[in-house]
């Protein structure tokens, strides 16, 4: 196994004027100044998908990138030659994992964006709710899940002393320091799956939190001062396997300038905002401080929360999961004038657009501030190749 990786990594060369350029591109959006032109971030591999659109691994690719796979990319014909791996395989495995990451890295790297080189181990959304003893399954073609859930005093007497040798956390440490080592200076190991203290709290309690609410909403507090503590410890400890600030990192193709973490707001879209407000937003707050701050991603739609996250000083920077359920003009605006900004995949091409004309309209809204958008185009269709893709993207804004 050993001399397979050191043959996929042979593969992989980064462009370092390309690399830093991203960098203080990335930068100048967390931080309120205008760069040379808006970050473009591209990869992926091209050559992934059968003609007959069969994926050529064994598991749905994207499943490994459920909000972060980037558009564009290019051919990979190396890719046909390796063994790959599922993801229990990989999930066991940290050699077969960093196989199976290094391709993506491999695109991105050809690809010369503004795309940031880092991988991170990726257990799911089960690894902090393991520090909890909880019961999960791991497949081969899915990712795994939590089997039933806990009793509220299960998750508020849990003893989070010595956190970092419970659960999952000692494996994706070992992950992470492989990692790490592997990849030397070539590219950035990053922050895994630590969801955010509201989704912790969803995957523990299940659908019983949301009784909670209602019958016994003292115990919601406690479980959210755990869960929250919870995040913030496994943060720290990450953070110090891998040698980065607490108020900086990377997420995926993402530099995080001002800002070291990442918080999962999925399960907020089911509530109320009063609810959010009495039993969320508080421990987001408290969650995000010692990192001076971070992205939130949340799925579905959900305009009321969307404005409330942008309230928050210590919210950076936001990620839609499903953008396209939101009007982009009018929601790009909001955050230009939030003085935050959006990443992630953005809100895809039309079946009928070309790429200038999809490139003119992300732009347009923007009314010729370079402000609000770290941007990842998406959508299916035919892309040009990368150098194209990047010059078109420069030449509307110079225009």
């Amino acid at each position: 196994m050993g001399s397979e990786i050191d043959k996929v990594l042979a593969l992989f060369e980064p462009d370092a004027e390309a690399i830093e350029k991203g960098k203080r591109r990335q930068e100048a959006i967390w931080r309120g100044y205008e760069p040379d032109y808006l970050p473009i971030l591209i990869g992926g591999i091209k050559n992934l998908y059968t003609e007959s659109g069969r994926c050529k691994v064994e598991y749905d690719w994207k499943l490994k990138f459920p909000h972060g796979t980037l558009a564009g990319g290019t051919e990979i014909p190396e890719f046909d030659l390796f063994p790959h791996y599922d993801l229990k395989e990989q999930f066991y495995d940290k050699e077969k994992m960093l196989i199976e990451y290094l391709w993506d890295l491999i695109a991105t790297a050809r690809c010369k964006s503004d795309a940031r080189l880092s991988i991170r181990p990726n257990h799911g959304s089960v690894l902090l709710p393991s520090v909890f003893n909880v019961e999960y399954q791991v497949f081969p073609d899915k990712p795994p899940w939590i089997i039933r859930p806990l009793s509220v005093e299960q998750i508020t007497n849990s003893n989070l002393t010595n956190m970092e040798e419970k659960g999952l956390l000692p494996m994706v440490s070992e992950f992470m320091i492989f990692f790490k080592q592997k990849l030397e200076t070539q590219a950035q190991p990053y922050l895994p799956n630590t969801a955010g203290p509201f989704d912790l709290a969803y995957l523990l309690r299940g659908s019983n939190i949301f009784l909670d609410m209602y019958d016994n909403p003292s115990s919601v507090f406690r479980i959210m001062e755990k869960t929250t503590e919870a995040f913030i410890k496994a943060n720290i400890f990450f953070k110090e396997i891998i040698d980065e600030p607490l108020t900086s990192g990377v997420y995926d193709a993402v530099y995080m300038a001002n800002g070291g973490v990442r918080v999962t707001e999925d399960s907020s879209v089911l509530l109320s905002p009063d609810m959010w407000n009495k039993f969320v937003r508080p421990f987001i707050i408290e969650a995000l401080k010692p990192f001076r701050g971070g992205i939130v991603h949340l799925c579905g739609r959900h305009e009321t929360l969307l404005d409330a996250l942008l309230s928050i000083p210590e919210v950076k920077g936001i990620n839609l999961g499903n953008p396209e359920m939101y009007d982009y003009d009018s929601t790009i605006r909001k955050f230009v004038a939030a003085e935050k900004f959006y990443c992630g995949r953005c809100w895809p091409r039309k079946k009928d657009q070309s790429p200038q004309d999809y490139f003119f309209w992300i732009l347009s809204a923007l009314k010729g501030k370079k402000r609000g958008l770290i941007f990842q185009p998406a959508g299916e269709g035919e892309w040009p190749e990368p150098y194209e893709i990047i010059d078109l993207w420069h030449s509307l804004q110079d225009g």
